[in-house]
């Protein structure tokens, strides 16, 4: 019996490997299109004040 490792032998991790980088890519990549949702919902809230605030203040100038 021998100590020395094969490439055969490491077959069974380097797919293990591949498949945990799959996993871990495709987790970032949803947590990247998350943030990108939540930003952009944010930036219209942002925008939906600005116009309220806008409208607020030409209705004061104008009554």
């Amino acid at each position: 019996m021998s100590d020395k490792i094969t490439e055969k032998d490491l077959v069974p991790v380097t797919e293990m490997i591949n498949q945990l980088t799959e996993s871990s890519m495709s987790d970032t990549m949803g947590l990247h299109m998350q943030n990108s949702v939540t930003n952009q919902q944010s930036m219209q809230t942002v925008s939906n004040a600005a116009t309220s605030t806008a409208c607020a203040l030409i209705l004061k100038q104008g009554g």
